[in-house]
């Protein structure tokens, strides 16, 4: 699966040429390009930030930080 890589001069548009994919090595069930890998790695290190950030505030609403 390939992501459109966006044109500069288009300003909004997107061009439809698709970026290179080098597939990662094989491991026991990743058949993910690396484009991909990257872009699952960010989505979940965001989330779980998130996550942290939200469970530290929850911890100080309640009084439970020392």
């Amino acid at each position: 699966m390939g992501y459109p890589l966006p044109d500069r001069a288009a300003a909004g548009r997107v061009n439809l040429q698709k970026r290179y994919e080098t597939p990662l090595k094989k491991t026991k069930n990743s058949d993910l390009t690396q484009n991909e890998a990257v872009y699952v790695y960010k989505t979940l290190s965001k989330c779980i930030s998130n996550a942290v950030r939200f469970g530290k505030e929850m911890i100080k609403k309640r009084g439970l930080a020392e």
